[in-house]
């Protein structure tokens, strides 16, 4: 009934508009076509770059490519919200990219600011030793490894590096652990949909440890190489600072781990591409394939949507756009198109050693105002992770699948497990 009156609402809205609404049924669609990745490309090829869906119980506007997907947030800034958790009851204004206006101005140019004052070079040895010493112990295990294995330890290690550069915590800090256990309650898989009074009540946890590192090892002048050192060296930064910086760590251990999982599964497909990596003379040669294999890897999986609420009617390329519905910029399809990518489905890193992709055709943070301030960071560390994977793990895939719809983007095959091999000169 919800959909059919939904249907109806906006059908009259648009018929007094004088606007068509986009094509498209609004339908609910079965598990089968959600699990579909193909779905809103074969949508877009029957219907246009831009039509109309049923997605997550809500009349949804999608648009198929990256340039009129940037000309949409370009000419209705201020008619449209991100459409991201509301944090704004667990810290002021909430997390940074659901910020809009002023507000966003303002927080945006504290934490570019911030985020200029840590040199992440620095901080090379320091991964590096992360990730090898996560490889290492993978490896001693008895095999082969589960896709849940491998996947668990991603995230510890993730979380080591977050915690480092994000709020300064260390692995040997008495903070740690409690840290890391917070994070565990406050989102055990991944960010949430829905702020809840549990998630309320791990916050003020989160909260509570970090205002102790902040007195006991930030206040000592321990530590200056880390976002929340640098915040605090600018000046007494407020509740909305502070929570936005709790907040990425969250939710950079969880995409990162995701990614580095997506890397393996990639790189597992073409033997050929890590021997590369261990040819390359170190330095500036080997970072730049790598980083390409981290890049391409971006734009094959885990950079799926920029989703939007509209907080006005629009109208846009002839089509209405009613108001206090979504739109959904879908970034994954666009990184598939064909006219910006030769055999866009094949991983092939080569595209993008000695070229910049142009926004139109590569936008794996995002498109508009709101693009992720930590997307050199993801590449960087992951140039770090494929390094060290080169330099110290062999494996062989014992099994296998297609990707699988996950809580947030689609994930590589549960069913997936390999027998890991240390390297002899590791």
């Amino acid at each position: 009934m919800h959909l059919r009156r939904v249907t109806l609402q906006h059908g009259f809205r648009a018929a007094f508009k004088g606007k068509p609404l986009p094509p498209g049924r609004l339908r609910i669609l079965s598990n089968t076509a959600l699990a579909d990745q193909m779905l809103l490309i074969k949508e877009s090829e029957r219907l246009g770059p831009i039509f109309k869906v049923w997605w997550g119980g809500k009349f949804t506007t999608c648009i198929v490519g990256h340039e009129i997907g940037r000309k949409f947030l370009n000419e209705n800034e201020g008619k449209t919200r991100a459409a991201t958790t509301d944090l704004s009851d667990l810290f002021p204004f909430g997390f940074l990219r659901a910020m809009e206006g002023d507000t966003h101005r303002k927080y945006r140019r504290i934490f570019i600011d911030i985020f200029k004052g840590l040199n992440l070079a620095d901080h090379d040895a320091f991964m590096r030793s992360v990730v090898r010493k996560t490889l290492v112990g993978l490896s001693r295990m008895e095999g082969p490894l589960s896709a849940a294995t491998i996947t668990h330890a991603f995230k510890k290690a993730t979380t080591e590096i977050q915690l480092r550069l994000i709020l300064g915590v260390k692995r040997d800090s008495p903070f740690y652990e409690p840290l890391e256990n917070a994070y565990n309650e406050y989102a055990p898989n991944g960010i949430f949909l829905v702020a809840k009074d549990k998630h309320r009540a791990a916050y003020k946890r989160l909260r509570t440890i970090v205002g102790q590192v902040i007195e006991k090892e930030h206040g000592e002048g321990k530590d200056s190489e880390s976002l929340l050192a640098i915040a605090l060296a600018k000046g007494d930064p407020d509740e909305t600072v502070i929570g936005n910086l709790i907040q990425m760590t969250e939710a950079s251990r969880y995409d990162l781990h995701g990614l580095w999982f997506w890397i393996m599964n990639m790189l597992s497909r073409d033997p050929s591409i890590l021997p590369r990596v261990r040819a390359a003379a170190a330095g500036p040669e080997r970072r730049a394939l790598a980083r390409s294999m981290a890049q391409e890897s971006l734009r094959m999986e885990q950079s799926e949507f920029i989703h939007r609420a509209t907080t006005s009617d629009i109208v846009f390329n002839g089509f209405f756009f009613p108001k206090d519905t979504r739109v959904r910029i879908c970034v994954w399809e666009g990184h598939r198109d064909a006219n910006k990518f030769v055999q866009p489905s094949t991983f092939d890193p080569t595209r993008f050693l000695g070229e910049k992709q142009s926004m139109d055709a590569y936008a794996p943070f995002g498109m508009d105002k709101h693009r992720c301030l930590g997307g050199d960071w993801t590449i960087e560390t992951s140039a770090v992770f494929i390094e060290e994977l080169a330099a110290t793990l062999d494996w062989e895939v014992v099994a296998d699948g297609p990707p699988v719809r996950g809580v947030f983007h689609f994930e590589p095959s549960s069913a997936f497990s390999a027998r890991l091999k240390l390297l002899e000169d590791a």
